[in-house]
């Protein structure tokens, strides 16, 4: 999808959660299948012991796979949850039972588990509603995931999930938008250390 940065955020949002709500279950599903297994691939993942990731909302790329995957590799996984306008990290240890619609009806993490050390956090898995060539995401416009990447170590791998079709040249950007290392998708982007 080519975009440009005289787009607002907004038309550029709405742009591309337009696209993604048109896709259909078998396009969402082989994609993840996809990415999921490219995640599975790096050599960063394998090497880390605690994965921040997420749980998929309104048709994006559904990393559930991932967790069972992590688990019997020995991994720590942990999950967002808003609490009070922030995004809060529990530690979760089943899909089934750890999980309740939250904020936005997105799948969260039970406010009674325990809060994650986010200085142990080696690799975040990034949700967007698009990304750019050099390092941006666009969100939903609440600043979340920026607020969360600024806490995170300074050394942990920070990759953006989505699809090919979300990719454009350049996404404009505001002083307190916060890079990614790298993207994965179903298509050409793997991760790389940006400059």
């Amino acid at each position: 999808m080519a975009t440009n940065t005289e787009l607002t955020k907004q038309q550029i949002r709405q742009q591309m959660l337009t696209w993604r709500q048109g896709l259909s279950n078998e396009q969402v599903e082989s994609a993840s299948q996809q990415v999921s297994r490219r995640l599975l691939d790096l050599k960063e993942i394998n090497s880390a012991e605690v994965v921040l990731l997420y749980r998929a909302f309104r048709n994006e790329i559904n990393l559930d796979p991932l967790f069972s995957a992590f688990w019997q590799a020995g991994k720590q996984c942990l999950v967002p949850r808003v609490e009070q306008g922030e995004l809060c990290i529990k530690q979760v240890n089943s899909l089934q039972t750890d999980f309740e619609a939250g904020s936005f009806g997105v799948l969260e993490p039970l406010a009674s588990l325990p809060e994650a050390d986010l200085a142990r956090v080696q690799v975040v898995l990034v949700p967007g509603c698009g990304f750019d060539r050099l390092g941006y995401r666009l969100g939903w416009g609440k600043g979340f995931y920026d607020r969360l990447l600024v806490r995170l170590p300074q050394n942990c791998l920070r990759i953006g999930v989505g699809y090919e079709g979300q990719v454009v040249e350049e996404l404009p950007c505001d002083a307190w938008d916060q890079r990614l290392d790298g993207l994965v998708t179903e298509g050409e982007h793997k991760v790389r250390r940006l400059p």
